[in-house]
């Protein structure tokens, strides 16, 4: 499978596990949130009693003193045989509490302490499979590269005479199990050394100057502590994870998983996805469609305001070398608009002034105004291009004109060409999808070539 493919594949599907759990956090929440409230009354009888076997070790406030006063009569602790304790208890009339609650403390804990699991158990289960999604495709781009360059990974291979056994007499599946054994051995090393031997093996190089891949490491030892260590900080994190992103954890601390964690996790997967393809484009049998799908899917990125992610991206390819003049300034756009709606437009501000676009086309002249918030010229310069250069339809749409549209310009612009803003339009986007025959064939044509 092409690079390209493999790229529009694994965001495709983070994007995908994102929405989804997305939605399922929030039902999760309204749904425990809802039904803890059913238990409340006899978690904090069980608090209050609890307080009162420790001699008050743990605080109860004005407001849980208040309902206990209001619901218990009389309690006594017992001593039974040994050390153990046990406490009888009458209630006051609790009718006036209706039905739906429960008293009864054993019950409203464990009950409590059920719900309370579900979000925790939701987010654990999705950072798993976050990093399974991630993994998958670094052993696609793995076996893509092994295609590509068997010599180099696959010339002094040996397999046992017992491994020949179970494999078909065809040739072609000798080869495969050569590179399924060579991709399993390469999936069982440390995530930095995947990086490494790509490095080493290729003279590519990954952009990571901003500490993201530290970042990423974080989450992936996370999960590994996640799945083996029941969420307990050990030496195998401690020693991955850089201090600064550890914020002061130590060993036997035990890390949580949230919905704000999850949404930085997916962030920093994206990043680092985008980052090893940019690293690796050049072993790409077709950059020039490769760079065309980064470009698109870092797009759809500034559609969902992820402003970050296609700042990485678009901050990568305005650098790159051998590209034609347009498509600089189209990726140095989309970089500007991406820093801007983060709030760091002070960053680019004197950089968008000295653009200088007196001899380009319409499109450029109002990005730089539109950048810079100066809407009369916006409006001045779509007086000229409106329906040729730029479609209403556009202005709608384009993160280039979110500022532009919450303005009193836009406004009357937009009365002014109310026939031109009834018609719609969309450019469709065309993204061939490899059917599984045609991988199959591409596969067994690459293995005949070893």
């Amino acid at each position: 499978m092409e690079l390209k493919y493999l790229l529009q594949q694994a965001i495709t599907n983070i994007q995908n596990l994102q929405e989804y759990y997305e939605h399922q956090i929030e039902q999760t929440e309204l749904y425990v949130n809802k039904k803890i409230e059913k238990y409340k009354y006899g978690v904090i009888l069980d608090k209050y009693f609890f307080n009162k076997l420790n001699n008050g070790q743990e605080m109860i406030s004005d407001e849980e003193q208040k309902i206990i006063d209001e619901i218990v009569e009389t309690y006594r602790i017992e001593e039974e045989e040994g050390e153990d304790f046990y406490i009888t208890y009458k209630l006051k009339s609790i009718e006036n509490y209706g039905k739906k609650y429960i008293f009864n403390p054993r019950v409203a804990v464990n009950e409590n302490m059920k719900l309370k699991e579900q979000p925790i158990i939701l987010n654990n289960s999705t950072l798993m499979m976050l990093i399974v999604r991630y993994e998958e495709v670094i052993s696609g781009i793995f076996r893509y590269i092994i295609m590509h360059y068997p010599e180099a990974y696959l010339k002094d291979k040996t397999i046992t005479y017992s491994d020949l056994m179970k494999i078909s007499a065809d040739l072609s599946a000798v080869k495969g199990a050569f590179m399924d054994k060579q991709i399993d051995e390469f999936m069982r090393l440390p995530v930095g050394d995947w990086y490494a031997l790509f490095q080493n093996m290729h003279k590519v190089k990954f952009m990571f100057e901003n500490d993201e891949f530290e970042r990423f490491k974080e989450v992936y030892y996370r999960r590994n502590i996640v799945v083996h260590n029941q969420s307990v900080v050990n030496d195998i994190y401690i020693n991955n994870v850089k201090e600064k992103y550890r914020n002061k954890v130590e060993k036997g601390d035990i890390l949580q998983v949230g919905k704000e964690y999850m949404s930085e996790a997916f962030s920093i997967i994206k990043i680092i996805l985008y980052g090893t393809f940019l690293g690796l484009k050049k072993l790409s049998n077709d950059i020039e469609s490769l760079e065309d799908h980064m470009f698109d899917l870092a797009y759809s990125h500034m559609i969902n305001e992820e402003w970050n992610i296609s700042e990485y991206v678009y901050g990568i390819m305005k650098e790159e070398k051998n590209q034609t003049e347009a498509n600089c300034i189209y990726n140095r756009v989309n970089y500007w608009i991406s820093v801007k709606n983060q709030g760091r437009f002070d960053e680019i501000k004197s950089e968008i002034e000295q653009f200088d676009v007196t001899a380009m086309s319409g499109q450029f002249k109002v990005a730089k105004y539109a950048l810079l918030n100066d809407f009369d010229s916006v409006n001045d310069i779509l007086e000229e291009v409106l329906g040729s250069d730029i479609q209403a339809y556009c202005i709608e749409e384009w993160p280039l004109f979110i500022q532009y549209r919450k303005s009193k310009e836009y406004k009357k612009f937009k009365q002014k060409h109310a026939k031109e803003f009834d018609i719609f339009g969309y450019k469709p986007e065309y993204i061939p999808v490899e059917n599984e025959e045609d991988i199959l064939n591409e596969f067994e044509d690459e293995i005949e070539k070893i």
